[in-house]
C-alpha cells in the first residue's frame, strides 16, 4: 500500500475497508453514517479516488446538525441503558435527566454545546449544593458523549476535559439509642405505612429498594439482593428474625410495606429525621449487630455484602448454609429501652 495512502488514514484517523465484487475493487468506510467510496478494476486507481473522495469532506463541520440533543438523549437511555440496568436505576437516570438534564438542553442540538459552556453549567449545579445530583449528571452527561462519538455522531467529546468540583461527600452515620428509642416508639396500631417500613429496615438491615421482594418464611425474612445486576439471575439471601422485630411486627402490615414506592420512603423519612438519610437504617443494623456480639462474617451475610479478603467463598457458602448458626446469632440481637 502506497506511503501516501497510509499516511493520509494515520492524519484522518479513519480505518478503510478493501474488497473486491465482481472483479471491482471497492475501498470505502463510513464517516457520520455517510459511505465514502472509491472504486474501479485496479486497485491503486480505487485506492487514489477514494483519497479524492476523502478530500471533499470539511473535517471542521463533521458534527452533524439539525439532531435534538434531548431526542438524542432520550433515545440513548431508553435504547443503550434501560435494557441492562434494573428498573430502579433507570428510574433515577430518568429523574435525573428530566429534572436537571432536559430543561437546559430544550432549545439546543446536539452538536451546539462547547467545553466551555458546560464546564459553566457543571459549576452551577454545584454551587446549588447538589452535590449529589452534580456527580449523577456528570457521569450520565460523560457516557452519553462518549457513546455519540462511538457512533460516529460527534467527532468528539466536549465532556472530555469538564472537571467536577471536589467535595466531601456526608459520611454515613447510626441512629443515636435514644433516636432508636423515639422512632420505634411511635409505631402502634395506627402507624403509617412509612414508618411500619422504617422500623422493618431498622431491625433487617434491607436497603429501601430491596422492601418490595419480602417474603416470610418460618424463621427468616427472604430478599432479592438489589445489587444484582440485570442480566444476572437474581439472588437472594435470607435474615432470621431477631427478637426485637418479633416484638414489633404484629404492628407491621407487610404488604403494605412491598408497595410503598422508594421516593416516598425517602421524602417521610427526612421529615421525620431531618439528620439523617434512609439509608443510615442500614448502617445502624449492621452497628447494633455488632454491639450485640454478632460475627462480623454472618452480620455481612445478612446485610448482602460479598466476601472480602479475610473471608473465603468456602467459609462464606459454610455460613449461608449453617441456617441453625444464623438463627443462634441473631438470638442475641435483642436490647430494650429504658
Amino acid at each position: 500500500m502506497p506511503k501516501k495512502f497510509k499516511e493520509q488514514f494515520r492524519k484522518g484517523k479513519i480505518t478503510a475497508h478493501i474488497r473486491k465484487h465482481n472483479g471491482v475493487y471497492e475501498v470505502r468506510c463510513q464517516i457520520n453514517k455517510i459511505t465514502v467510496l472509491g472504486t474501479s478494476k485496479v486497485l491503486e486507481t480505487a485506492k487514489s479516488k477514494f483519497i479524492e473522495k476523502l478530500r471533499t469532506i470539511d473535517f471542521n463541520t463533521f458534527t452533524p446538525k439539525n439532531i435534538k440533543f434531548n431526542d438524542y438523549f432520550e433515545n440513548w437511555l431508553n435504547t443503550v441503558k434501560k435494557p441492562y440496568i434494573k428498573d430502579n436505576t433507570y428510574k433515577t437516570y430518568l429523574q435525573t435527566y428530566s429534572h436537571d438534564i432536559k430543561p437546559y438542553f430544550a432549545t439546543k442540538d446536539l452538536a451546539s454545546p462547547k467545553s466551555l459552556e458546560l464546564q459553566e453549567y457543571m459549576n452551577k449545579l454545584t454551587a446549588n449544593g447538589k452535590n449529589r445530583v452534580t456527580k449523577a449528571v456528570y457521569q450520565l452527561l460523560k457516557a452519553f458523549f462518549e457513546f455519540a462519538v462511538a457512533d460516529d455522531v460527534l467527532k468528539k467529546s466536549p465532556f472530555d476535559k469538564i472537571k467536577l468540583l471536589p467535595y466531601e461527600q456526608e459520611k454515613a452515620t447510626s441512629l443515636s439509642r435514644e433516636e432508636e428509642k423515639d422512632l420505634v416508639s411511635l409505631l402502634g396500631a395506627n402507624s403509617g405505612v412509612p414508618l411500619q417500613a422504617f422500623v422493618f429496615s431498622l431491625y433487617t438491615g434491607l436497603r429501601r429498594s430491596e422492601l418490595a421482594t419480602i417474603e416470610i418464611q418460618g424463621e427468616f425474612i427472604k430478599v432479592c439482593t438489589a445489587k444484582t445486576r440485570v442480566w444476572q439471575k437474581d439472588k437472594y439471601r435470607l435474615i432470621p428474625i431477631s427478637p426485637i422485630l418479633k416484638r414489633y411486627l404484629p404492628y407491621i402490615n407487610i404488604e403494605k410495606v412491598k408497595t410503598i414506592a422508594p421516593s416516598t420512603l425517602t421524602t417521610a423519612f427526612k421529615k421525620l429525621l431531618p439528620n439523617h438519610h434512609l439509608h443510615e437504617l442500614r448502617h445502624t443494623f449492621i452497628t447494633r449487630c455488632q454491639e450485640c456480639g454478632i460475627k462480623r462474617e454472618i452480620v455481612s451475610l445478612w446485610a448482602g455484602h460479598t466476601a472480602d479478603s479475610s473471608m473465603t467463598s468456602k467459609v462464606y457458602t459454610h455460613l449461608e448454609n449453617n441456617k441453625t448458626l444464623q438463627i443462634e446469632e441473631m438470638q442475641k440481637f435483642d436490647y430494650f429501652f429504658n
